[in-house]
């Protein structure tokens, strides 16, 4: 898994953010990937569907802080909710979200590195977890009025 970009380079807690991060399948299996964003589609099923969490997390110092997150979910009995990864295939996810405010960002107009933090659930389990190696720098402004 890798970020691969955000739509701009400076946000104010509250912002729309447009974060894209591309999965890769490096296993030996085909894995389904959950690409509905409408989770209440899902309620009715006995069953919990799969999901995909996608957090984008600001590091400061050995802290990270969450500052945008989604979460996708798919069941192979809902027709188009999941999309296969063979081995080697990549995809690419954009997800749209919003920047929630974290009380240590909120104080200061800086420079963070980012990165992407995945999980993917089938019902009760964690099936993987992954964390972007790479990171991307965003500038927090301090929030409208301050």
């Amino acid at each position: 898994m890798r970020l691969v970009s955000v739509d701009r380079s400076s946000y104010r807690f509250g912002d729309p953010i447009i974060y894209e991060v591309e999965l890769t399948n490096k296993g030996t299996a085909a894995f389904a990937v959950p690409t509905s964003l409408d989770q209440r589609a899902f309620e009715h099923l006995d069953a919990g569907p799969t999901t995909l969490s996608v957090v984008l997390e600001a590091m400061v110092g050995d802290k990270r802080e969450s500052i945008a997150a989604i979460r996708m979910v798919g069941a192979p009995s809902e027709p188009g909710s999941m999309q296969m990864l063979v081995p080697g295939e990549r995809m690419l996810v954009t997800i749209p979200a919003e920047v929630f405010s974290q009380p240590s960002l909120a104080k200061t107009h800086r420079e963070y590195p980012v990165r992407a933090r995945i999980a993917v659930d089938e019902g009760e389990r964690r099936f993987q977890e992954s964390v972007s190696p790479n990171m991307l720098q965003v500038t927090m402004q301090l929030s409208r009025g301050r």
